[in-house]
């Protein structure tokens, strides 16, 4: 990949930052949300999709639990 293929506007990397705090309070819905506020480009950004997929499979973990109890 070039350089310009991985780089990223600013308020974007915030809002990817923010989607990775959300993961971290243990908010994996919130931190989608985050995600699906970016341009269309960046949400194809390595570190987007690689946010986005462990959100998306910490959500449906935590489905998962709560059907089950």
């Amino acid at each position: 990949m070039k350089v310009s293929e991985l780089s990223m506007a600013l308020l974007d990397a915030v809002r990817v930052k923010s989607a990775e705090f959300h993961l971290k309070l243990g908010n994996p819905v919130l931190a989608i949300k985050e995600l699906e506020q970016l341009p269309k480009d960046a949400r194809h950004h390595p570190w987007a999709m690689r946010v986005f997929v462990c959100a998306f499979h910490t959500a449906r973990s935590y489905q998962r639990t709560f059907a089950e109890a």
